[in-house]
């Protein structure tokens, strides 16, 4: 059942009343803990209990089980395309028993696949699905899924860099300090051990670097730019943009041009689409021969591109407009050439003379700064009993966690102040990771009457909030779950219908599935958490699956997005100022 004009508007309204009133409780945040609690009528005594409960100053401690180990942590450093994580699974297929932490879906999968293709069973577990293999000792998950309450001989956290990301970084830390192995294998770059070796001394685990590894084969950058013209690419290239919209105007170009085709990644695009797109551009199929991704292509897929092109050197990055880091561009670039392919040699160069400057001198730069510190966000365990040392005082859900995390950033703040800056092992160590979109959805499910867990799972689910289906989705499952059971709203069975002839509708359409698949998507993700509540699994996979092939089929068959008046006019003059 497609929604009406009225109907969508209706729901962009109550989206907006929704962002007004996190934003409101965002503020909240950076209001002193004592002022915050004097507005919500709280009894300091009772907060500092519940400070106490929570064990708000030593995350470390989160984990008393793995603090009673004596762990071995093992790093294995070195850039993109330098064999780190190779010798890292090397261990774990001697292991008796171990897990793989892998920081996308899609490399959860391929290292499933490529365990059990060699007798090892190994099960799966994601965000949204679990695979069990019967005898498995070992297990291949996303790092958000890593069990913290299950022992294993050797664990393998790749990309351990992302610890410092300021949204996602909670999930390394929570894996590197909670992870039940006698062997901690780290694979990431050099930016990442200083602050491994500070952490160590935080749990007391003793730390080793195994390695320290370079490039397998040679990165080359070019002495000349494109100029700006398209018509100089060649087989097995990849020009990187960084908005969808660019994506598809850069494809629309090139495939203009005689004898080319493109396949196209990107983030919002679904793992399933991707891995796709990157079969068709692997193996040439149909007479794919151009790769245009986004930064996305720096992780998660092995793709044979013989040269990485950069179409821009600055990105939007949910703020502001800003260049590229060193990091970044070492990241991207490092996925041209690949040792053991059919290109043994990458290449790197830019649509402009300026912008392959820049590029030349990030890859120059020297060594990367090391990062300082981990990003970290609280357990549900941690929020419980921090809810419970304040009985009888009932604060709101949102009103909860904005004291909460007030708290944390206020014994962040202090155990850095009371140091002079300087680094030790506590709290200081940790960053806070980005609440904001764990704020708005609080305030969405709290108004529904079901258990404090319940709420937080729902509050911690992958909500994009600033898509209406998923905003919908979440309103549906906490509606459901309140009375114990949760089916597929109506108007997500209707899946949105392929244009056959009105070329302009297919880029909303395809907007359109790439929101119904993380709808089906966040279904799932709660399924497996409450899953005699969730009766409709079987359908949402099977929902999920058509609007893959829905959008591979669109994918193939070229979609057009319109460009904007500002992106018309940068285009005239843009080519100009290349050369």
């Amino acid at each position: 059942m497609a929604l009406t004009l009225r109907s969508f508007f209706a729901i962009g309204r109550r989206a907006l009343q929704h962002v007004a009133v996190a934003t409101a409780a965002l503020r909240s945040i950076g209001t002193p803990p004592a002022r915050l609690a004097g507005s919500l009528a709280l009894n300091p005594l009772h907060i500092e209990k519940a400070e106490r409960a929570a064990r708000v100053r030593s995350p470390q401690l989160w984990y008393p089980a793995t603090r009673r180990m004596k762990r071995k942590v093992i790093l294995h450093l070195g850039p993109t395309n330098s064999g780190k994580t190779h010798g890292a699974l090397e261990r774990l297929k001697q292991a008796d028993s171990g897990m793989y932490c892998a920081p996308l879906r899609l490399l959860a999968w391929e290292v499933f696949d490529r365990l059990n293709t060699l007798g090892k069973a190994c099960d799966l577990i994601t965000g949204q699905e679990i695979e069990e293999k019967e005898g498995s000792s070992l297990l291949s998950c996303t790092v958000e899924m890593v069990p913290t309450d299950t022992r294993v001989d050797v664990a393998v956290i790749d990309e351990m860099q992302m610890i410092g990301d300021s949204k996602r970084g909670w999930a390394w830390t929570r894996a590197f300090l909670g992870i039940q192995a006698d062997e901690v294998h780290c694979c990431g770059d050099t930016t990442s051990e200083m602050l491994i070796r500070s952490l160590c001394e935080l749990t007391g685990d003793e730390c080793i670097v195994q390695e320290k590894r370079e490039r397998l084969c040679p990165l080359v950058v070019d002495k000349r730019s494109l100029k700006g013209e398209l018509s100089r690419l060649e087989e097995g290239d990849c020009i990187v943009a960084f908005s969808r919209r660019q994506i598809y105007d850069i494809r629309q170009r090139v495939e203009g041009l005689a004898g080319k085709k493109c396949a196209v990644v990107y983030g919002s695009l679904p793992p399933e689409a991707r891995k796709d797109q990157a079969r068709r551009f692997n193996d040439r199929v149909d007479g794919v021969n151009i790769l245009v991704a986004s930064d996305a292509v720096g992780m998660g897929l092995n793709l044979q591109i013989r040269r990485v092109i950069f179409s821009a050197v600055e990105k939007y990055d949910g703020e502001k407009r800003r260049p590229l880091s060193d990091s970044e561009v070492r990241q991207i670039a490092g996925r041209a050439g690949r040792f053991g392919s059919c290109f043994p040699i990458g290449r790197v160069s830019a649509m402009s003379k300026d912008a392959l400057r820049f590029i030349k001198r990030a890859l120059e730069s020297g060594p990367l700064p090391p990062l300082e510190q981990a990003g970290f966000f609280p357990l549900v365990e941690q929020i419980e009993a921090f809810a419970s040392a304040l009985h009888p005082s009932s604060p709101s859900l949102s009103e909860l966690l904005s004291l909460f995390l007030a708290k944390m950033e206020e014994a962040r703040t202090e155990s850095g102040s009371s140091m002079g800056g300087e680094r030790r092992g506590n709290v200081n160590s940790f960053f806070l990771c980005s609440p904001e979109e764990i704020i708005e959805v609080s305030k969405v499910v709290e108004k529904y009457d079901m258990p404090l867990r319940h709420l937080l799972t729902l509050s911690l689910s992958p909500v994009d909030a600033n898509d209406m289906c998923s905003l919908q989705m979440i309103k549906a499952c906490a509606r459901g779950l309140e009375v114990g059971q949760v089916d597929i709203p109506h108007h997500f069975t209707d899946i949105p219908r392929l244009p056959r002839r009105d070329e302009k509708r297919r880029a909303a359409v395809l907007s359109q599935l790439e929101s119904f698949h993380k709808a089906y998507d966040l279904y799932l993700w709660l399924a497996i958490r409450f899953p005699e509540a969730f009766i409709s699994v079987d359908q949402a996979t099977a929902l999920r699956d058509e609007v893959v092939k829905r959008i591979n089929e669109l994918l193939t068959n070229g979609v057009k997005l319109k460009a904007k008046k500002y992106e018309r006019r940068r285009k005239k003059w843009q080519p100009r100022m290349r050369r």
